[in-house]
């Protein structure tokens, strides 16, 4: 009973109270579950957004991977032209030789020669990362393979008959392309290498003229690429005769000096 109220009107005021507070309680009821709902609407949005960045990655990882392959076994990857089978064999330089090309080092010619290039097929390519045991004058040490045995085929540029210094022309004018070498310095050697070609000494009676040209040629070209990137990088041509004359004459002074030194010694006794 509540004081002063019928029980009639003390029933329809708590009927009023329970429905009241039961509105209240449905109302936090429906709020918490949208609360719920919301935030399990969110998280499964997070987690999708998630799912999508992780395979995003994924999917950058393997074309990463992929690109990465792509640069390493370029061979695997790049596109076969619509060339037949050449008429003549196929030449290609040792892969030491062409990544020293690459970077813009000095290479002796040799390599680029018929018989150079001969030499590093029958050596083979598949131990260019090995390292080998080679004797110096320090005693045993480990160098790469590849480059123990180039020490142990080279010929100096000055050293080579002119049949070899044309064939190392072709071979390495065509590799300097292929190793995507500027345009204008193609252009320099090739013409450096034509005008000794075209030069009076290279028809000379005289042997000695014609060797002081390509003993020029390997001198002046191991340095140009040894200040190639400097300050004191030079232009291969136009060829300085001068200088020409002056290895003329250290050729014929060697080999007189070497005469001298054939000449037996005789000891006269009194």
């Amino acid at each position: 009973m509540v004081e002063g109220k019928t029980n009639e009107e003390a029933a329809a005021l708590l009927s009023n109270l329970w429905d009241f507070n039961n509105n209240k309680a449905k109302l936090v009821w429906d709020r918490q579950r949208a609360a719920e709902v919301e935030a399990r609407q969110e998280e499964h949005k997070h987690l999708g957004q998630e799912a999508e960045r992780q395979c995003l990655l994924r999917k950058q990882e393997e074309e990463q991977a992929k690109q990465e392959e792509r640069k390493r076994y370029k061979s695997k990857f790049t596109p076969i032209p619509n060339r037949p089978l050449p008429t003549t064999s196929l030449l290609r330089p040792s892969q030491h030789a062409l990544n020293k090309l690459r970077k813009g080092e000095y290479v002796p010619l040799y390599f680029f020669t018929n018989k150079g290039i001969r030499e590093a097929e029958d050596d083979g390519s598949g131990d260019e990362d090995l390292l080998t045991l080679v004797q110096t004058d320090k005693g045993p040490t480990f160098q790469m393979a590849a480059s123990a045995k180039a020490k142990k085929h080279k010929v100096r540029d000055e050293h080579l008959t002119w049949e070899e210094f044309s064939q190392a022309n072709y071979h390495m004018i065509a590799a300097m392309k292929q190793q995507d070498w500027p345009d204008e310095w193609i252009s320099m050697v090739h013409d450096f290498w034509v005008a000794f070609k075209m030069h009076s000494w290279r028809h000379d009676p005289s042997e000695y003229r014609k060797r002081a040209l390509l003993l020029y040629q390997g001198r002046v070209h191991r340095d140009w690429h040894k200040t190639l990137g400097t300050l004191a990088a030079f232009r291969l041509l136009p060829l300085r005769e001068e200088r020409l004359n002056e290895l003329h004459q250290e050729l014929l002074d060697n080999a007189y000096a070497a005469k001298i030194k054939a000449v037996p010694t005789v000891r006269l006794s009194f």
